[in-house]
């Protein structure tokens, strides 16, 4: 009895550690420290939308000046949804989509954590693809 106890202990344990393991929830300073994402679940999806914007180099007061379309260029960046419709699949969110404010522009993507509790978010368009490390702030 105990040697079955020990036994599912240990599955259960292992199942937590898996979840843990792709848990991207939670707010993520992006590569190169502009600004915070967080990350939360959207209807059956998880989505990512920008909470804080720490350095605007453009002067445009952190708006998405980019934005292909002209009625949302005077928008504040801080709330745009940048992450969307990412879905689990084998230890990984796959078949969401980027959008880069600085550029205007909008990639599908893949998010995944990484062993050493980085978050690796590629993005691609068509078979170019370009990864960057997020760290966990929360």
């Amino acid at each position: 009895m105990r040697l079955a106890s020990l036994a599912l202990l240990g599955i259960f344990a292992s199942c937590g550690a898996a979840r843990a393991d792709n848990d991207v929830q939670g707010v993520w300073l992006t590569e190169g420290g502009k600004a915070h994402v967080r990350i939360a679940p959207c209807g059956g999806d998880m989505c990512g939308t920008v909470a804080h914007v720490f350095a605007n180099p453009a002067g445009d007061g952190a708006r998405d000046s980019h934005n292909p379309d002209p009625k949302l260029r005077s928008r504040p960046v801080v709330g745009v949804q940048v992450l969307t419709h990412f879905k689990p699949e084998d230890g990984a969110w796959t078949g969401g989509h980027v959008y880069d404010p600085e550029e205007g522009k909008s990639y599908t993507g893949s998010l995944q954590v990484q062993p050493n509790g980085m978050l690796k978010l590629t993005a691609c368009l068509s078979i170019l693809c370009q990864s960057e490390l997020w760290r966990r702030v929360k």
